[in-house]
């Protein structure tokens, strides 16, 4: 398998029994591994090679994470697994850790997941992903739901959640919540309460996606209501009175002050 970049520096490809070391046997001696593991015991590289194969028998789709360190070398620092894999009903079991403790908590959790789950949909056709997070790991559970994961049920073990790709494509448009835009006629937008309501419901069925336009009017209710997990799409106004360069720069700007986002 080639390489997926999540970025210059950071990319994740098959893992390897050779990656099966002290560096990844160090990672277990954590507490806080320890706990979030707690029905694996690892007494030794023996046994991490052991549980290794016994998934990639069970044809588990496993992923190593690398990052280029100081030293223009590749550190293994955590893993991404694909389990439980249906090629019928096109769902699988997402699994993750970060086992190199310096990098938590960086913000790269969020686009491996997602370009892991892109890469599952685009190469094996599975667009549903679940998972099972505890009810106390708030980090984890708020990392999951800006890669659009929404919950599907809460039990005494965790709570399970899952992505379903085709639902993270779903755009809202919101020509008419201020401007009369609409097959009936006339419409005058909808209420801010309406709108409010659309944005709360879509939100739980994971669905973050808004399209938006500065003849619209509706960049700023979007950044009122919306969260920072939304993704906006929005357009660029045009004034011939302005430089081209100078108009495209006004233009992101004014979207930007009024969606309340900083890129």
């Amino acid at each position: 398998m080639k390489k997926i970049f999540i970025s210059k520096n950071i990319f994740l490809r098959n893992l390897r029994i050779s990656d099966i070391n002290k560096n990844y046997f160090s990672w277990f001696e954590d507490c806080s591994i320890k706990n979030i593991i707690k029905k694996n015991s690892y007494r030794n590289i023996g046994d991490l090679k052991k549980y290794f194969r016994n998934q990639i028998l069970n044809k588990v789709i496993f992923f190593g994470i690398f990052v280029k360190n100081s030293k223009k070398n590749f550190l293994h620092i955590g893993n991404i697994k694909f389990e439980n894999i249906n090629y019928k009903k096109n769902y699988a079991t997402l699994g993750i850790l970060i086992g190199k403790k310096d990098f938590r908590n960086k913000g790269i959790g969020q686009e491996i997941i997602t370009k892991a789950c892109n890469w599952i949909y685009n190469k094996k056709n599975i667009h549903l992903v679940n998972l099972r997070v505890s009810k106390k790991n708030f980090i984890a559970y708020k990392v999951y739901k800006k890669c659009g994961f929404i919950i599907k049920k809460i039990g005494k073990n965790g709570i399970i959640i899952e992505r379903n790709y085709y639902i993270n494509k779903i755009t809202i448009g919101t020509a008419n919540f201020v401007n009369n835009y609409n097959i009936i006629k006339p419409s005058y937008g909808i209420k801010l309460k309406n709108a409010r309501s659309i944005i709360k419901y879509s939100s739980l069925f994971g669905i973050n996606n808004y399209d938006s336009a500065p003849y619209y009017n509706s960049e700023r209710i979007l950044g009122y209501l919306t969260k920072s997990e939304t993704i906006t799409y929005t357009k660029i106004s045009f004034d011939k009175n302005l430089n081209f360069k100078k108009k495209i720069i006004n233009s992101i700007n004014n979207s930007l002050r009024l969606l309340k986002k900083k890129k």
